[in-house]
């Protein structure tokens, strides 16, 4: 279970600017998944990392890839009450660098399956995020103007409605009964 088909190839780590002394293959292939907690480190990279980065009290981290890519990640990032948030890959996934929801925190990640390749930005997530897109069709969809959100919205509110009315029958139908 060491190939996941959706990778990304991460070339070195640095440690407060400090490229640590570790094998490119000893990575394996870089998955970026956001249903993961923390960030798993493949079994030859995490010892040089963790040696390193225990010495800098928590420095800042540069992951860099392919065509110049590059993720920076404070230590607020990767570490979570201050227990650091990267762990040594194990059982069948050791061959895996996985960069969990920690790393990726504070950053929008987007995922462009049809040309096979992810993306992100670092981002203040307490803000509001305005998406559009443009269908197969031709046709621009935005936030808001999507018929089936509106028809969602409609169907929300007439089920309020019906509830309420639910309700005030069984609270005053004992007083026009008696």
């Amino acid at each position: 279970m060491c190939e996941s088909g959706r990778a990304i190839n991460l070339q070195s780590i640095a440690v407060n600017g400090q490229i640590l002394p570790i094998d490119l293959r000893a990575f394996g292939e870089t998955i970026v998944d956001t249903g993961t907690v923390l960030a798993h480190l493949a079994e030859e990279a995490y010892n040089p990392f963790l040696l390193l980065t225990v010495a800098e009290s928590f420095p800042r981290i540069s992951l860099h890839f392919d065509a110049g890519a590059l993720m920076v990640l404070e230590p607020h990032e990767y570490l979570d009450m201050w227990c650091i948030g990267f762990t040594k890959a194990e059982g069948t996934t050791k061959c895996l660098t996985v960069l969990g929801d920690l790393v990726l925190k504070d950053k929008i990640v987007v995922y462009d399956l049809g040309h096979q390749r992810v993306g992100w930005a670092k981002y203040n997530c307490s803000l509001h995020v305005n998406v559009s897109v443009t269908a197969p069709s031709g046709r621009h969809v935005s936030k808001g103007s999507s018929s089936e959100d509106m028809l969602l919205y409609k169907l929300l509110n007439y089920g309020i409605v019906g509830l309420l009315m639910q309700m005030a029958v069984f609270v005053f139908l004992p007083f026009f009964v008696n």
